[in-house]
């Protein structure tokens, strides 16, 4: 799944070379709270809980670049 949401307008751009605004993997329900403890195992602070638009749970952490990645699984 890909996700596209546009930035609102009060958001400032981002400078140069910094363009991709996060990258979104799905993950099966059954694996996500595993895929969240590994997370925090190796040093990451997940954050979200619910997706702020779509019926799912989310959480969030930047990568060693700083790019904002997403573990998303649909709510049932």
């Amino acid at each position: 799944m890909i996700v596209i949401v546009p930035m609102p307008p009060e958001i400032a751009s981002k400078p140069p070379g910094h363009q991709l605004h996060h990258l979104a993997f799905e993950l099966p329900a059954d694996r996500f709270d595993d895929q969240a403890q590994a997370l925090r195992d190796a040093g990451y602070e997940p954050r979200g809980g619910t997706h702020p638009v779509l019926a799912s749970r989310t959480i969030y952490i930047d990568d060693p670049d700083g790019n904002e990645v997403e573990l998303i699984c649909q709510l049932e």
